[in-house]
């Protein structure tokens, strides 16, 4: 993916919630860019884990929640990791339910100011600084407080890379700036506390088994009692233990991970805002003893996954096939269930695929066929247009990637690095080590020479870096929503549905994951979606059909 040059940014406000009684405005996570493309600055999260109790393979389950912390692997990808470093809650007593959970979280959050440990990250907080706030330079990082964290956040896109271009223009018209991004993006910040429970299968399948056989005996015995007849009561109890002891067969194997995460949100108003502004930046030390920041509860979420043993498997693996997939369901219904912790995401537009100052050399065969060591980690997916010059910059034509031989060269981060790449071949079955480009009104082509200057395909296909982990699926819908720069607002545009076929499958930790799943468990999501497009591309993001008003560079949102 390439990079957006990033300039000083208009920051607008989607929408309103109410929170703690007084509305408070929410949403401003869209930016426009000089050149008319937007980009979009992302929630906050902080995820802790409740350590307690013991239970099976606890100790391969909390190496895996460790991996999934980590942003370069599993971690939500649409959520900035605040990395507050809180730790983990560590409970020590006997067996409590959810409620009493629930309590000690609250008695937790409170007790350890945890809001006062996020706005800290925030603001980058050193408490052995000796300049309270340099108002000259707000990145100043020998302040007890700076604006690093917040200008990055603020400046991110999902494209980013020039930090420091977003640093150097916000230190015009700063103090307007600050606000402005504070009350935009602190407000999205999130912690999640997470319990584990990890158990076999096999004792809560026996369980269930002769629960079923005893009932149904106690059933047999009373009908006998009665006057019913015998044989009928006897066939309906060997029916009984044969149906019990199918299902504990089919479930006995394999582990059940059970999981509850509770979410809670960081209070930020426009009082919060005030009270920061008026003290904290005099006197930062607030930031560890005030009581004026807190934590709002807004929902909570219960999960069970099941994986069935696998000979081809160690138990790291299984036990990291569990958690990842149980914890992206998580993140999935709570978005669903919820308004503000849903994520937006841009449409993707010509250059935020590809870099508008490419410049590759190109090599043609004695058949004349044009091809260039480039493809989709340059943007390419077929169709794109290059003009054609030599050293000295004279124009010689035009050429056009062609489908289905564009090379599939895309560093997959992330879960997908665990894939298993299969190598890529064209329609004949040949390998795919180039792309290869249809001249178009050129002559005297010749290797050695150039592509550069891109354009857009005649038709740009509808498509987002969203997928089954961000809750997806064939048939999906999703709100579409415009910037007008003009008023700045939002304005709804119509809907898209993501196309069978197309639906970026980045729920797994990696490819064997689906050998694992147990096809009865509705949690595991979705199996049978294709890895590869029609034209041989590894599918890394999910294309919509819609409306002709929809076009790349807007935003969606999933329907309720």
């Amino acid at each position: 993916m390439k990079k957006f040059d990033l300039i000083l940014l208009t920051i607008i406000i989607l929408s309103s919630f109410l929170a703690a009684g007084q509305e408070q405005n929410y949403g401003g996570m869209i930016s426009q860019n000089n050149d008319g493309t937007y980009f979009y600055m992302r929630s906050s999260l902080e995820m802790i884990y409740i350590d307690g109790g013991s239970f099976p393979k606890k100790e391969l389950v909390d190496e895996s929640w460790r991996t999934y912390m980590d942003p370069a692997k599993n971690f939500p990808n649409q959520y900035n990791k605040h990395d507050a470093g809180i730790g983990n809650l560590i409970y020590e007593g006997g067996s409590i339910d959810n409620a009493q959970m629930a309590a000690l979280i609250s008695d937790y959050i409170k007790e350890n100011k945890l809001a006062n440990r996020l706005v800290q990250k925030w603001f980058n907080y050193n408490r052995d600084a000796t300049v309270d706030y340099d108002f000259n330079d707000p990145v100043n990082p020998d302040a007890k407080l700076n604006m690093q964290t917040i200008f990055k956040r603020g400046f991110y896109n999902i494209n980013a890379g020039k930090e420091n271009l977003a640093l150097e223009s916000l230190k015009r018209d700063r103090e307007t700036q600050i606000k402005d991004l504070s009350m935009k993006l602190i407000p999205f910040t999130f912690m999640t506390f997470t319990k584990l429970d990890f158990y076999e299968n096999e004792p809560v399948a026996r369980t269930i088994r002769d629960a079923a056989i005893l009932a149904a005996d106690e059933a047999r015995t009373k009908s006998i009692k009665n006057g019913g007849d015998w044989a009928l009561a006897d066939m309906k109890y060997n029916l009984t233990v044969g149906v019990a002891t199918t299902a504990y067969n089919a479930t006995k194997d394999g582990y059940t991970l059970h999981s509850t995460t509770w979410l809670y949100r960081l209070k930020w108003d426009e009082n919060t805002d005030a009270y920061f502004n008026r003290y904290v930046y005099a006197n930062p030390e607030l930031l560890e003893t005030s009581d004026e920041f807190q934590m709002e509860y807004v929902d909570c979420q219960e999960n069970k996954s099941t994986v069935i043993i696998s000979a081809a498997k160690s138990q790291t693996q299984i036990v990291n096939t569990t958690l990842v997939r149980n914890l992206n369901k998580v993140f999935r219904d709570l978005q669903n269930r919820n308004d503000v912790f849903k994520v937006w995401t841009p449409l993707l537009d010509f250059y935020s695929l590809v870099s508008p100052n490419i410049y590759v050399p190109i090599n043609v065969d004695e058949n004349g066929v044009i091809t260039a060591e480039i493809g989709t980690e340059e943007g390419l997916r077929g169709g794109e247009t290059f003009s054609i010059v030599d050293e000295d910059g004279n124009f010689y034509g035009f050429a056009e990637a062609v489908r289905g031989n564009v090379l599939d060269n895309a560093v997959i981060d992330g879960a997908d690095a665990a894939c298993n790449y299969v190598p890529q071949t064209d329609k004949k079955g040949n390998l795919v080590t180039a792309t290869t480009f249809a001249a178009k009104k050129a002559k005297d082509v010749r290797t050695g020479m150039y592509l550069c200057d891109p354009k857009a395909p005649k038709k740009m296909r509808i498509a987002a870096r969203i997928g089954t982990k961000e809750g997806v699926e064939e048939g999906s819908v999703f709100h579409v929503y415009l910037f007008d720069s003009g008023t700045n607002k939002l304005r709804k545009v119509g809907t898209v549905t993501a196309v069978k076929g197309k639906v970026w499958d980045n729920f797994y930790y990696n490819s064997e994951d689906a050998n694992d799943l147990n096809p009865n468990d509705e949690n595991n999501g979705t199996t049978n979606l294709k890895s590869r497009d029609k034209d041989g591309l590894r599918i890394t993001e999910t294309v919509f059909s819609g409306m002709a008003d929809v076009q790349p560079g807007m935003f969606i949102r999933m329907a309720k």
